[in-house]
């Protein structure tokens, strides 16, 4: 009887450790489950870290691709602009004397037209060149 015992209490002594055993494999598969979520987790993370420093880069690109076109605007004014303000002064002159302008000029009524044409578009575009940088001098601001 005794070995009956014996094996019976090293049956029991097996099954305790195996239960155990158990009990510690399901804690490393919850473990392990735990951890690959927080590594699907961290890499999620950083592809959007990737993505936002894309995302900067693209928007820098954008605001050195604007500037440089804002440059090129500004210098195609510094060049209109006087021209336009000599023909404005011309007209103003004209017409304080009372003359008219395709007389003084010798210009024909197409040409006059053109002149005045001319004249609105490049005030306009100083308009809207001025409310573009008060709006970019704005958003820079924020």
């Amino acid at each position: 009887m005794s070995l009956e015992i014996i094996n019976t209490v090293d049956k029991l002594t097996l099954s305790d450790q195996i239960e155990q055993e158990k009990i510690s494999l399901n804690l490393l598969r919850q473990t392990n489950c735990k951890l690959e979520e927080s590594i699907d987790i961290l890499e999620d993370q950083l592809a959007s870290i990737e993505d936002e420093d894309n995302e900067w880069k693209t928007r820098y690109l954008i605001q050195k691709e604007m500037n440089d076109y804002y440059k090129r605007a500004f210098f195609f004014c510094d060049q209109q602009i006087p021209k336009a303000k000599a023909l404005q002064r011309t007209i103003n002159r004209a017409v304080r004397r009372g003359s008219k302008l395709s007389s003084y000029m010798d210009l024909d009524e197409d040409s006059v037209q053109e002149l005045e044409d001319y004249r609105t578009y490049i005030i306009k575009l100083c308009r809207e060149l001025e409310s573009r940088i008060d709006q970019e001098g704005k958003k820079s601001n924020i």
